[in-house]
């Protein structure tokens, strides 16, 4: 994101109290990236939440990403929405969805050990309630996977895809169904970014029946060695009559791009 572009968005936040407090928090962060060095296990305060992360630098992205470019914003007429966190990172989507709707309850679901310390925390210090976070990454199937976790810190990209990132450690991680734990629950949104596991994730949801009235996920097309199918991708979503929006960066073709896809079912709003 430019300049030109961050303005745009601080001055089209929703409510003016909130382009203070981003504004705010974006110039401190920014003190505070360029002077502290290489300090690692920070702690910033801001939106009401105290947040703990990685790196100010790691901080301010995600923070750019949740809170100014409000990623993963969405409506619904409930007051209390269940949603499912697939791929929490450190928690800062957790603290953007109890931001917007502060009743929700949350399911949370990140394999990266690291990552995984700081959403506990970041879920404990701000005394977050009916919010439940696993150790686990989600998959079509129960069991254990190879999974690449970087090693310089949480807030990095980390995935068990060896196409999407073999740059970091090696580990084994537990590998959990995420229609296990919807068994007669019927969350309001789903929320997926899994970094190449977005297949495998949607195809047990829909397998087991699972049709939630709406989905945000970031699907990863043109890895490398794989053949495009982002049209096999939607098409099981417009079988059971999904109505989607999609945002992408524009890049070259063949280069890797992230597209970001907000499905609603029909006629739920």
């Amino acid at each position: 994101m430019n300049v030109k572009e961050l303005v745009y968005r601080l001055v089209t936040l929703r409510s003016k109290r909130n382009r203070f407090q981003a504004a705010s928090a974006l110039l401190r962060l920014s003190f505070l990236e360029i002077f502290s060095g290489k300090q690692r296990d920070i702690r910033f305060s801001c939106f009401g939440f105290t947040m703990h992360a990685s790196s100010y630098a790691a901080l301010k992205f995600l923070l750019t990403e949740m809170f100014i470019e409000e990623q993963y914003f969405f409506r619904t007429n409930e007051k209390a929405p269940f949603i499912i966190d697939c791929g929490s990172n450190i928690g800062m989507s957790v603290l953007y969805f109890k931001f917007i709707y502060p009743e929700a309850t949350i399911l949370c679901f990140e394999p990266q050990r690291k990552a995984f310390e700081l959403l506990e925390k970041n879920i404990k210090v701000n005394n977050l309630k009916n919010v439940s976070a696993y150790n686990v990454a989600l998959s079509h199937e129960n069991g254990e996977v190879d999974f690449y976790e970087p090693e310089t810190g949480a807030g990095l990209m980390a995935s068990m895809d060896n196409a999407r990132e073999t740059h970091g450690t090696l580990i084994r991680v537990p590998t959990r169904k995420l229609s296990s734990f919807l068994e007669g629950k019927s969350p309001t949104l789903i929320k997926i970014d899994v970094e190449g596991a977005e297949n495998m994730v949607v195809d047990d949801i829909f397998a087991h029946r699972h049709n939630p009235p709406q989905f945000l996920l970031e699907y990863h097309h043109g890895i490398e060695g794989r053949k495009d199918s982002l049209g096999s991708f939607l098409q099981p979503f417009e079988e059971r009559e999904y109505r989607y929006r999609i945002q992408a960066n524009s890049v070259a073709i063949g280069e890797y791009q992230d597209i970001r896809i907000h499905f609603v079912k029909k006629d739920y709003l």
